[in-house]
């Protein structure tokens, strides 16, 4: 039987619920229904990245099997950016210049299938261990750190552009990129920290990072 701790239930949890948004999203009426469904991709995508430092470990360790990691972290920047257009164009549509943000989506996806069928058949090697240890973590991270911060700024320029600023949903697209430039903001702080400095905070801190990150989207 797999035992989890309270942080990782609790997550799990939010896991769960985020499922449920997501599918009572498909219910709003059609002129908020793709910036729901956008934003509730969002939600369990960045949950399910989540799970690929709190459940899926302890998934492995109790079955002595590698699981690959969920590839969710390139798409969340393209989704978020996705959210932004279509609540403020009803209209929009992922075409054009759009599609080109879904390219390190599929990039991912692919590394972690190659990653996962590498590491499967070599357990052991140099590439082996970069796969499975710090090396590729900070590769992929860094990426998404530049690929969040490239859709952030596409997103801000949204913001500033927009004429529509006496709209409920200006005010609440207000409210999520705060949250979410806090949410970046700590995962840059993290990334170099850990990157310069391992081990020099206590690592159960990110369960209070990850708890905060899912109550937030949960409330949005």
């Amino acid at each position: 039987m797999i035992e989890l701790n309270l942080f990782q239930l609790l997550l799990l949890i939010g896991f769960g619920n985020a499922i449920i948004l997501l599918t009572s999203f498909t219910q709003i009426k059609r002129t908020y229904r793709k910036p729901a469904l956008y934003l509730g991709l969002f939600i369990v995508g960045y949950l399910a990245y989540q799970a690929n430092f709190t459940i899926i470990p302890v998934i492995q360790s109790k079955l002595s099997f590698v699981i690959p990691n969920l590839p969710t972290l390139l798409f969340l920047p393209a989704l978020f950016l996705f959210f932004v257009e279509s609540i403020f164009d009803p209209g929009f549509k992922i075409e054009g210049r759009y599609k080109f943000f879904l390219i390190p989506g599929f990039f991912d996806m692919v590394q972690q299938i190659l990653s996962w069928r590498y590491v499967m058949n070599h357990p052991a090697g140099p590439i082996h261990d970069f796969l499975t240890g710090r090396g590729n973590h900070f590769t992929m991270e860094g990426l998404g750190i530049l690929f969040s911060l490239l859709c952030f700024y596409y997103a801000i320029r949204k913001l500033i552009r927009t004429e529509n600023k006496k709209t409920d949903a200006y005010n609440f697209y207000k409210f999520v990129l705060a949250g979410l430039a806090i949410i970046l903001l700590r995962w840059v702080v993290m990334y170099f920290i850990d990157l310069f400095a391992p081990g020099s905070y206590n690592p159960n801190l990110q369960y209070y990072f990850w708890l905060f990150d899912t109550g937030f989207l949960l409330y949005t």
